[in-house]
């Protein structure tokens, strides 16, 4: 193929490594490269243009093996026979949902004041909520999996099917050329059925879809971008395939990348901050000013602006399920109540779903080439806008965010900085 690509250790790229990565990437195919060169051409540098493609087949890293005496070094490698399996995943139904069964059966195993007494009581309350809602969309929310669909053979289909195969079979034991002669026949008959079965199938489903419909543009996300899987890694010359080796390297590797920096700038630096934090300090005594508590028609409308399709967090809990009944309303609003006047944010609403996601033109088997996205709880989200709307406005009534500042800052962008600037 001649492909060549620095993900496999070229030194430059051409047009057919370029494809050759991108299919790959697009249809989940595992690239497997020798470390070693092995292609020796007389006037141009080495390079690697023996590689292995595999999909769902464990095999051992390739190693490049100097024994002949031509210019290409043949490549070595295991296939390890362990079939992989996967599951199906399941998703709930809201369409079919029974919202007055949901709403009763929170009503049954939620109290009408969570406990409060100390941190402890918080995080117990906040358990009980979710394993509460949980339960209740177990019970009224109905699931379905993803299965892949086959295309089912008319029976004239899986006749030509069956005498392909058993020409195929008499050719093979016997070498017979009128068997052979057959079998190509019935295999000619056979894929251009099977060619115009899926068309046929294809424009029928095309004809059904029309902008009005959600089809169409669940069909555009799903072509425009598909969602790959974590292809195996590779780490310390060893390739790993297990679901859980691949998050605890992959965990290792986010970790050492992603650290809190205690340390900015110089020493200097961080005197001269101190020094004006302190001036402020005691020029502003700070004071606690009176507990505003929210009620559960903010509580409703911080719901109601959250986005329908967000995924959840490691609770499970989806921003659908706070289809609340007043009592579980109530709950909540008296819950943040709690929150706000103890000072405590629940350390279950601290906890993330951590989804890798490659990184443009990068290797797939390397754990280097994948950036964490985080998925926080819903209802922890929920109870950060409220105290970030109370933040936002405390800070504006005490002018605290100086008017040069125009990041992280409501109404204003980069280009209200230029115009300033400019102006």
């Amino acid at each position: 193929m001649n492909c060549k690509h620095v993900a496999w250790l070229n030194p430059s790229i051409n047009k057919n490594g370029s494809t050759l990565l991108s299919y790959c990437t697009n249809t989940n195919i595992t690239l497997n490269h020798p470390d070693q060169p092995t292609h020796y051409p007389p006037n141009a540098p080495p390079s690697i243009l023996d590689i292995t493609l595999s999909k769902r087949c464990p095999i051992s890293k390739p190693q490049a093996v100097p024994t002949l005496s031509s210019d290409h070094n043949p490549v070595v490698f295991k296939i390890l026979l362990q079939p992989l399996t996967t599951k199906s995943k399941t998703f709930y139904s809201y369409k079919h949902a029974n919202w007055p069964l949901f709403r009763s059966i929170l009503d049954l195993s939620i109290p009408i004041h969570p406990p409060s007494s100390s941190t402890t009581d918080l995080e117990y309350a906040v358990h009980t909520f979710e394993t509460s809602l949980k339960q209740a969309a177990d019970s009224a929310i109905p699931t379905h999996s993803v299965m892949p669909r086959y295309l089912t053979y008319p029976p004239e289909l899986y006749t030509l099917l069956k005498l392909k195969n058993h020409y195929r079979r008499r050719y093979q034991r016997s070498r017979v050329p009128i068997y052979n002669h057959l079998h190509t026949l019935f295999s000619q008959a056979f894929n251009t059925q099977l060619s115009q079965l899926r068309n046929k199938k294809w424009s029928s489903f095309l004809q059904t879809l029309h902008p009005q419909s959600s089809k169409l543009w669940k069909m555009t996300r799903y072509f425009k971008a598909p969602t790959p899987s974590i292809s195996p890694l590779y780490h310390n010359g060893t390739q790993i395939y297990e679901t859980l080796s691949k998050a605890e390297l992959l965990a290792r590797q986010f970790q050492q990348s992603h650290h809190l920096t205690l340390h900015m700038g110089s020493h200097n630096h961080s005197v001269t901050v101190a020094r004006h934090i302190n001036t402020f300090f005691r020029n502003n005594p700070p004071h606690t000013p009176p507990p505003h508590f929210t009620n559960h028609y903010k509580v409703w409308h911080k719901i109601s602006s959250l986005k329908q399709r967000a995924a959840p967090g490691n609770d499970g809990i989806t921003s659908i399920m706070l289809h609340l009944s007043q009592k579980a309303f109530l709950y909540l609003t008296r819950l943040f109540n709690h929150l706000l006047h103890k000072g405590y944010f629940p350390n279950a609403w601290k906890h993330a779903k951590v989804i890798p996601i490659l990184k443009p033109n990068k290797p797939p088997t390397d754990p280097t080439s994948y950036r964490p996205i985080s998925l926080l709880s819903i209802t922890g989200k929920l109870f950060e806008h409220i105290i970030a709307n109370r933040l936002t406005t405390l800070a504006n009534q005490l002018h605290l965010i100086p008017d040069e500042q125009f990041g992280f800052w409501k109404k204003h962008s980069t280009v209200s900085q230029l115009a300033k600037i400019t102006a």
